[in-house]
């Protein structure tokens, strides 16, 4: 939504939960697209904060249909390339994002063993390969649910 509309609302709290249910009381103006990025870093950094505080590792095959430190840290260096490259309302473009994004993405690289499948049509076909951080499953191997068969990933014949 950011890229998209650069600021946006930002609901922090389930304020309906909390039982606050008036109109009046729920509305929220637009954050700034700024305000929006930093809510974003934030939510990153607290992320990356929960997998550094436990040694939890999950051991399955199916590893990639969980979200991980790895998915963090993909996720962390696209929004760090974005923030420094792109110009959004009130955020303007900031150089050293590009060289921080570069550090996530040489994280993901360097310590969990992805890697590029040297067949870009393999990245669709073979589950759980190198190139997987995280994937829907739609497939029944794993023993997984999956609610729906995604013809349009394979070529009709």
């Amino acid at each position: 939504m950011y890229r998209m509309y650069g600021g946006v609302v930002l609901r922090l709290e389930p304020d309906v939960i909390l039982g606050k249910y008036n109109p009046a009381e729920l509305y929220k103006a637009r954050a700034t697209a700024e305000e929006t990025l930093t809510q974003i870093k934030n939510d990153i950094k607290t992320s990356l904060d929960y997998f550094n505080s436990t040694s939890y590792t999950f051991d399955s095959k199916a590893k990639d249909y969980y979200w991980s430190k790895a998915a963090t840290e993909m996720l962390a260096g696209e929004v760090y390339l974005w923030s420094g490259k792109v110009s959004t309302d009130n955020h303007a473009a900031t150089p050293a994002d590009v060289a921080t994004a570069a550090t996530y993405f040489d994280n993901v690289i360097k310590n969990y063993g992805y890697k590029l499948q040297p067949d870009y049509f393999s990245v669709w076909t073979e589950s759980h390969n190198s190139e997987s951080i995280y994937s829907i499953c739609y497939s029944d191997e794993d023993d997984a649910v999956y609610y729906t068969y995604p013809p349009q990933l394979f070529p009709l014949a």
